[in-house]
């Protein structure tokens, strides 16, 4: 949502200090070039995440996602599916963002070509 909306400082409220991750657009190893990152993405994807596996450990914690994406340009569109494996870490008692990477399993699921501005 967050991503999608262009709400970064939002969005780069959830990372902490050291975060970094690993894309499949690229790897980006620190919080100000995440920042660069979800600012600059476009088309901005519409994504949902499921089947989380997440283990606890003190103040830090560990996940593994599906997600399946669509990103919506003028002319096209794509849905892929990936997994998150993603590293947390409790900083001032809030969980953040300490490393994600994403990595496709299933690209493109459907792609459409066409004017999407005038639903043709």
């Amino acid at each position: 949502y967050l991503v999608h909306e262009a709400k970064i400082d939002e969005l780069m409220s959830l990372f902490s200090e050291d975060a970094s991750g690993d894309y499949t657009y690229g790897q980006f190893k620190s919080k100000a070039a995440l920042r660069d990152f979800f600012t600059r993405m476009r088309p901005r994807p519409v994504n949902m995440s499921h089947n989380a596996v997440i283990e606890v450990h003190g103040d830090r914690a560990t996940a593994e996602w599906y997600y399946t994406g669509s990103f919506a340009g003028k002319t096209s569109a794509t849905t892929l599916v990936g997994k998150y494996e993603e590293e947390y870490v409790r900083e001032g008692g809030m969980w953040k963002f300490r490393k994600i990477r994403a990595r496709e399993v299933m690209a493109p699921v459907v792609k459409i070509e066409r004017n999407l501005e005038r639903g043709a």
